[in-house]
């Protein structure tokens, strides 16, 4: 077939491709390997005319342009390809970038623009292209191969003006310059690239945008057309967790070394009303090499800044860049002023396993002199404490544990100390775990500053659990040891439980709403000195609630209990005790509620009354006591028929209580909750110790007070007064005003001796009493600081300051 001039014209076209400049990536990675990209030019409007061709007319739309060569090929006529076969044109969509703008889309032929424009004079060295107004091109059929550097994704460039120098080999896009590939954006002043030198180069307000969210600007940036060799200068990059980091020089070298010059590294915003002003805190460095291969990056003459001060300084240190999750390697050095062990310093290293599990191996080495042994000679293992942590999480569980060793600097005796806690899904009904927390002696946690993990208690807790969930039943499995860390804490006297079974049950409720529940529970626990008990406890009961006429609800429940103890050692006596006891109980609970809404103020008021009767208690001395050691009283466990902290204890007889609660709600200030109660029973029991607000046939008086106007105020007001006298035998109080930025925190606490459920072996000076003022004072300096500062002040016994503390946090 005869090819017509227009064809002939097409095939003489070749293709342009100019690759940009997408080397820069993120803090990881800098300059990070690039998915090169390439530009084909073609007859869009005046492309033909600004290297002096004919211009092409919109009526060649319905023909495709035609296969354009190489790189070589697209600036030297030397190089001819022959046309490909004709294809029909691609549509023409609206324009995706801005109106002055003309987008060009690779690497596939594109279909002409239907706006020609006219043809320059062909004598010029350099020729103008006029970018066309709105005109948008995607890539047709028969696609032409990506070159073997870059990237087959289309690119998107738009800017004011093209220019193409033919003596000096240089392409130059001019003015509000953007190009867009794979959600990447670059945006400059002028964008060169030098066909000879194979040179590319962005200037005048350089930035890219990564599709991570990393944003880099620079003065100048210069790259080689296969990107293995790039200059950058004056970058700044901002990562998309909005950390920031500068450096005067960025270089890449091999395609995979890039080294920085001069660089500063902080997380810290910039302030708002001074935004030159130093951030909190700031990492610089002289130099800063990142192999990508190796995915390091190594620091020379580092130094940390906190608020333009310089406070660390390291002349070398490296690390994985951010793009490995976890790598193997020492962690930053930890240096500690200890009074009991003097100056020391610890260097930790981070062992990677596999992908769930790691270990971190912290070395401690004494810098001051150690004691003796018992030999005179000194022991090399006081110099130094070792300590590991294993963590593990996988798909159905996660591990942690801790463990120390070292030598008594004195004696060279072993210390050390366990602090373990596992958990795992067993299935979607059942789970298991474990907490291990010893101690070599009482004092070496405090002295070697190894802080157990939940540490609320003077003592240290094992206990591996089996717990099983259903529907309507809950079943649990466990064991309990404990160790004391007082002075006076004699381990031989503490149990160990072994086991302890609690099933329970609750039953579905029935036409009239009422519903069988049940527990169980099984308990043996043993000492090397004192008791050692075995019970057995099964409870089951019916529940049924009634609703009066006036909208009173009342609640009866009707239990039997039956319980079962084996016990040797009772007070220091021989030989084996079994005693059995059953509890027979039915219990009443009433209230009625009174509802008074309202536009401004909506009131609740509840009167309550408690009734329960069950035969007298039978808590004799073959009965020990081990979970209902000690009480404390208040308005709400008062109206509860058992009030009892636990099983060993029960209360018997007719008895009850009756109380008031009340409660305001407004949608603007807040709400007001206050509760009165007081208890009763028909004849006195030595189940209450002496002074614990119900040695008698009446309780003491409770009452709550619990004000919280909108989120800057709030008051606590708990109180117990005397049946008789109504003097006061406990009250605290607790006042919180201000807001996080500033928050003031006042309690004052009075607590009489009491609380006591009787007990021979417990001193009246376990539960003594307590007087005191506490205040504190705590507010958020910054998004990412607080700190706190306050004070226990004794008031009786013997006055004075009886704590302190002062607590600053950062938290990034």
């Amino acid at each position: 077939m005869r090819q017509s001039p227009l064809e002939g014209r097409r095939a003489l076209l070749r293709e342009r491709r100019l690759p940009l400049l997408f080397g820069l990536g993120s803090l990881t990675a800098m300059l990070t390997s690039p998915a090169a990209w390439a530009i084909t030019t073609h007859d869009v409007g005046g492309w033909g005319t600004a290297w002096g061709e004919p211009s092409i007319s919109s009526t060649d739309m319905d023909m495709s342009a035609a296969d354009m060569g190489s790189w070589g090929s697209a600036w030297d006529n030397s190089t001819m390809l022959p046309p490909p076969p004709l294809s029909p044109p691609a549509p023409i969509d609206p324009p995706i970038s801005a109106p002055a703008a003309a987008p060009v889309a690779v690497p596939a032929p594109l279909a002409v623009s239907p706006a020609a424009q006219p043809a320059a004079a062909s004598g010029n060295k350099n020729h103008l292209l006029p970018a066309p107004n709105g005109v948008s091109l995607r890539p047709t059929v028969n696609p032409l191969p990506a070159p073997a550097f870059g990237s087959s994704t289309p690119v998107n460039l738009t800017a004011d003006e093209m220019l193409h120098d033919r003596d000096m080999g240089i392409v130059t896009a001019r003015g509000k310059v953007e190009a867009v590939q794979g959600g990447r954006m670059l945006r400059a002043d002028v964008v060169n690239y030098n066909t000879r030198a194979d040179l590319i180069s962005a200037s005048g307000n350089v930035s890219l945008m990564e599709p991570s969210g990393e944003t880099v600007t620079s003065n100048y940036m210069e790259l080689t057309g296969d990107f293995k060799e790039g200059l950058a200068q004056e970058i700044r990059l901002m990562l998309a967790d909005r950390s920031r980091m500068k450096a005067a020089t960025t270089r890449r070298k091999g395609g995979n070394l890039v080294e920085m010059e001069q660089v500063s590294y902080t997380a810290c915003e910039p302030c708002k009303s001074n935004p030159d002003a130093a951030p909190l805190w700031e990492i610089k460095a002289e130099k800063v090499t990142h192999n990508q291969a190796e995915k390091v990056i190594e620091y020379e003459d580092a130094t940390v800044e906190v608020m333009g001060l310089p406070v660390a300084w390291v002349p070398w240190m490296s690390h994985a860049d951010p793009s490995v999750r976890r790598k193997s390697g020492f962690l930053f050095p930890k240096f500690r002023q200890n009074p009991g062990l003097g100056p020391n310093i610890t260097t930790p290293y981070f062992i990677v396993i596999d992908d769930q599990q790691d270990l971190t191996v912290l070395p401690r080495f004494m810098l001051s002199n150690v004691g003796t042994g018992k030999e005179g000679k000194k022991n090399p293992f006081s110099y130094a404490a070792l300590s590991a942590e294993h963590r593990w999480r996988g798909a159905d569980g996660k591990t942690r544990t801790i463990v120390s060793a070292t030598g008594d600097r004195y004696d060279g005796h072993f210390r050390g100390h366990i602090d373990a806690d596992g958990e795992f899904f067993l299935s979607d009904q059942w789970r298991a775990g474990y907490k291990v927390q010893r101690s070599s002696d009482d004092t070496y946690s405090n002295v070697y500053g190894y802080r157990f993990r939940d540490y609320t208690q003077p003592w240290l807790t094992t206990r591996p659990y089996l717990e099983g969930f259903g529907r309507q039943n809950y079943g649990l499995a466990e064991a309990f040891a404990f160790q004391g860390l007082r002075l006076n804490d004699n381990q031989d006297m503490s149990p160990v439980v072994l086991p302890h079974l609690r099933y329970q049950y609750l039953g579905t409720p029935d036409e009239h709403g009422g519903y069988w529940s049940s527990l169980t529970d099984v308990l043996a626990y043993r000492r090397l000195k004192g008791p050692q008990t075995a019970r057995m406890s099964v409870q089951g009961a019916y529940t049924r609630p009634f609703i009066g006429y006036w909208g009173d609800v009342t609640t009866v429940t009707a239990s039997l209990r039956t319980d079962g103890y084996v016990s040797s050692q009772l007070y220091g006596a021989d030989g084996t005790e079994p005693m059995g006891r059953v509890i027979p109980q039915i219990a009443v609970n009433w209230r009625m509620p009174f509802v008074s809404p309202g536009a401004v103020l909506s009131q609740t008021i509840e009167p309550m009354l408690m009734f329960a009767a069950s035969p007298k208690a039978r808590n004799g001395r073959l009965i020990p006591n081990e979970d209902a050691v000690a009480f404390e009283l208040d308005e709400t466990s008062v109206m509860r028929p058992d009030r009892m902290s636990g099983l060993d204890r029960v209360e018997g007889g007719i008895r009850g209580a009756y109380g008031l609660r009340w409660s305001g709600n407004t949608a603007e200030y807040g709400s007001v909750v206050a509760q009165v109660a007081q208890g009763w029973r028909a004849r006195k029991d030595d189940v209450w110790g002496y002074r614990s607000g119900f040695e008698h046939n009446m309780s003491d008086y409770m009452g709550r007070i619990d004000l919280n106007l909108s989120q800057n105020l709030s008051l606590l007001n708990r109180v117990r007064l005397d049946r008789k006298d109504l003097s006061l035998r406990r009250q605290e109080n607790t006042l919180t005003i201000g807001s996080n930025l500033l928050r003031f925190s006042g309690t004052y606490l009075y607590k009489d001796d009491g609380g006591i459920v009787s007990d021979e072996r417990l001193s009246p000076e376990v539960f003594a009493r307590r007087h005191s003022l506490l205040a504190s004072v705590s507010g958020d300096m910054t998004r990412n600081v607080s700190g706190a500062v306050g004070l226990e002040q004794r008031l009786t016994g013997n006055p004075g300051l009886a704590n302190w503390w002062l607590r600053g946090v950062y938290s990034d």
